[in-house]
């Protein structure tokens, strides 16, 4: 096993308020296979947690 340091990306999205957006965690090749994204977590601290796989549908509203 080789010890390599990575990061994980998610781009700005925009969107009119009300609509739906879809945001993407770019994680690096080499590491996807062993990777599952957990939760989101926004800059006010909230954690979103679940989700099926690789895609999330989240129903709750705003993210403010």
């Amino acid at each position: 096993m080789v010890t390599q340091d990575y990061q994980t990306y998610v781009n700005q999205a925009h969107v009119i308020r009300g609509n739906d957006v879809l945001f993407k965690c770019d994680i690096p090749s080499f590491v996807a296979d062993f990777l599952t994204v957990a939760a989101w977590a926004d800059n006010q601290g909230n954690v979103i947690l679940g989700g099926l796989g690789k895609t999330w549908r989240i129903c709750m509203g705003l993210l403010d």
